[in-house]
């Protein structure tokens, strides 16, 4: 379907701090239309005359108008475009009045992928050289070395689960390192990637067979209908004895009471989690006070703004040409 080129200015409708101090003297600088700023009260007044309208709020750091609740989409009859910088699309897609004939485009955020990449190397060697477990022990002031951890990374499987935009990059880091890495995805791809080192289980069956051999499994998959619960009892009962697990894509991927239950029981030995199935995590949660489990505040990965910034641009102005302007979200898939 041919694209119809926009002209006009651009109006930014926000209260987010980056999009205010960052992305505005920056589409300033380098659109050759005007760009006007309103408040977000404004929602849902846009001129139809405006060429294009960017949306973000403190809630959903989201752009081009990526709002949730009821009808929330039905403000915007003429919306053309929707730029999500966020990892996942759940949220957008789950939304019941998102018009599904305007096309959604996720930025390729390097920014993004290398602080992930950094976060599952820093997560994959604490658990490595049995650092948590150290911390552990020194809070009830015990000196109890490992002499049984294994010493080398390529004495360590590392399995990672999602080969998209942060899975990959992230599983080639753990082999650069020299962990033996697996990786699962749901389906397979010719031509998936070119390092030997990384062997790949697709399917059910092979959902199981990478279970088996896991010691350290790392979370990267997309949240979709198809993945939410993944990580529950009759999985993660499937990796060895005292494995240990790394949730860094959503928190809707985990069975809280499940994992709770092998924590406790000790088939799980750490549980590293960054999201929540409720966020933040509510006081008085198991997680925050469980030796067992490392809490963090969604924090895995970060955009750089300037760099987003930049993306937003050239998707923008490719769009405003009718050219082609980015990878599309897969309404069906789910990302």
């Amino acid at each position: 379907m041919a694209i119809e080129p926009i002209t006009g200015p651009i109006v930014v409708i926000t209260s987010f701090p980056f999009i205010q101090n960052v992305w505005i003297p920056l589409f300033q600088k380098n659109f050759d239309r005007p760009v006007q700023q309103q408040d977000e009260t404004a929602r849902g007044r846009v001129d139809d005359g405006i060429g294009w309208a960017l949306f973000a709020t403190l809630q959903v750091p989201l752009l081009l108008m990526e709002v949730v609740g009821e009808g929330a989409y039905n403000l915007y009859p003429n919306l053309r475009l929707i730029i999500s910088v966020a990892a996942g699309v759940e949220k957008l897609l789950n939304e019941p009045s998102l018009p599904k004939h305007v096309p959604i485009v996720r930025l390729e955020d390097d920014a993004k992928c290398q602080s992930m990449t950094e976060t599952v190397l820093a997560h994959v060697l604490n658990l490595h050289k049995g650092t948590y477990e150290y911390i552990r022990n020194q809070r009830e002031e015990q000196w109890l070395p490992r002499t049984d951890l294994p010493h080398r990374a390529q004495e360590r499987t590392v399995a990672v689960l999602g080969y998209g935009d942060l899975g990959k990059p992230a599983a080639e880091a753990l082999a650069a390192f020299g962990f033996n890495v697996v990786v699962w995805r749901r389906t397979s791809v010719q031509g998936a990637s070119d390092d030997q080192r990384i062997k790949f289980f697709t399917g059910d069956e092979g959902f199981t067979q990478l279970l088996n051999r896991t010691s350290i499994l790392v979370n990267l998959l997309p949240l979709t209908p198809t993945t939410h619960g993944i990580l529950n009892k009759a999985n993660l009962s499937q990796l060895p004895h005292g494995a240990s697990i790394i949730n860094l894509a959503r928190g809707g991927h985990v069975n809280d009471d499940d994992l709770l239950t092998l924590l406790d029981n000790g088939h799980i030995d750490t549980a590293v989690l960054d999201v929540f199935n409720t966020e933040p995590l509510p006081e008085g949660h198991r997680y925050w006070k469980h030796p067992r489990v490392i809490a963090t505040p969604h924090v895995a990965a970060y955009s750089d703004p300037r760099n987003a910034g930049k993306q937003v641009m050239r998707v923008l102005e490719k769009f405003a040409k009718g050219e082609d302007y980015g990878r599309i979200v897969d309404l069906a898939a789910g990302y």
